[in-house]
């Protein structure tokens, strides 16, 4: 899409190279790194596994190369060749403890798969639970990743518990609330908070249209102007390769970021560009040579304003404000979340 639009760079084409690189496989990462340098390359993007950014995050810095982060990261990184898309997960956290406290829960259970939802909730899990006026009582519940559901959720039926905190996949959420659903548990009683940010491209069981108390949150405003123009450019480039693609198909929080990564990319090299001649150069991991660009490049990006799709107009990636666009279920008559705004930032 970016290609095709001679207004976001003129003067040159973006080219992917996409390598696959498993989970907690830093060995392979860095190989696939120090490929990626001696081809020359104007960024790398990724990964999608918090494992392997450390790998990353060295060989970046080393060869000043641009690192764009588009997934969750276990840390605030303040990188010199840095720029993480992605909003930091104590805002997010924000996010799930306002929800919290407006609706007044005493007790929660959070329902987990993988064991990095502690660090990515911790703020949530660090709510009160000894003051007396504010007290929440807060329960763990592990689940494996091919656990059935029908026993697990009828056991948490005999802990009277109606609010839930689930951090699975959307596919196993889904099988969640199917369980639930079967034992009277997603009656008005019971509260849901899902903390994907994808909940809304889930395809939601006809059963769930109930009486369902859901909540989640997505990052994307489906009427921010620059989400419409990307809407609207990806299903035209779809549709000139021969896809059918649907104006209404929902978009992954990934695609939105890694769009706004490249939008990012591509206007930082076009406005840097225009003084001088941006040459990409092959370099060697075990070399001392650097990338004389890649400095002025990763500042240049993270000064960018009004381009994203979820920061507030004249705020760039560096302010590390996200709006958040509430989804909450709660219609007998219809499966289709109402959305609210949260603004962490107050504004």
């Amino acid at each position: 899409m970016i290609n095709t639009d001679e207004s976001k760079l003129p003067r040159t084409k973006l080219q992917a190279r996409v390598k696959s690189v498993a989970p907690q496989d830093s060995f392979r990462a860095l190989k696939t790194a120090c490929d990626f340098l001696h081809e020359g390359m104007a960024a790398i993007i990724g990964p999608k596994s918090p494992s392997n950014i450390a790998v990353l995050l060295s060989t970046c810095d080393t060869f000043q190369i641009p690192l764009l982060l588009t997934h969750w990261i276990p840390r605030n990184l303040t990188r010199n060749h840095v720029i993480n898309f992605f909003p930091d997960s104590r805002i997010l956290a924000k996010a799930f403890i306002k929800f919290v406290e407006n609706d007044n829960w005493k007790s929660f259970t959070l329902i987990f798969e993988d064991n990095e939802a502690l660090i990515r909730l911790q703020e949530v899990l660090q709510l009160p639970t000894s003051d007396k006026k504010n007290q929440v009582k807060i329960t763990l519940r592990h689940v494996k990743p091919d656990q059935d559901f029908t026993k697990f959720m009828k056991d948490l039926s005999k802990l009277r518990e109606n609010n839930f905190i689930v951090d699975l996949p959307l596919h196993r959420v889904r099988e969640l609330l199917i369980a639930a659903e079967k034992i009277n548990m997603t009656t008005e009683y019971q509260k849901y908070l899902l903390t994907s940010l994808d909940v809304h491209t889930m395809d939601w069981p006809q059963e769930l249209i109930g009486r369902s108390n859901i909540t989640a949150f997505r990052l994307v405003n489906p009427e921010n102007r620059e989400f419409k123009t990307f809407l609207d450019e990806w299903i035209f480039s779809e549709q000139t390769i021969g896809k059918d693609v649907s104006s209404k198909q929902p978009i992954t929080t990934e695609a939105a970021l890694l769009y706004d990564a490249l939008l990012s990319l591509s206007r930082a090299l076009n406005e840097i560009d225009r003084g001088r001649a941006i040459q990409l150069k092959s370099l060697q991991c075990d070399g001392t040579d650097v990338w004389e660009y890649g400095t002025i490049i990763a500042n240049h990006m993270k000064m960018i304003k009004d381009l994203n799709f979820y920061l507030p107009r004249g705020a760039n990636i560096n302010s590390r404000i996200s709006n958040f666009f509430q989804l909450r279920k709660k219609s007998q008559r219809s499966n289709v979340p109402r959305c609210s705004r949260f603004c962490p930032s107050g504004s």
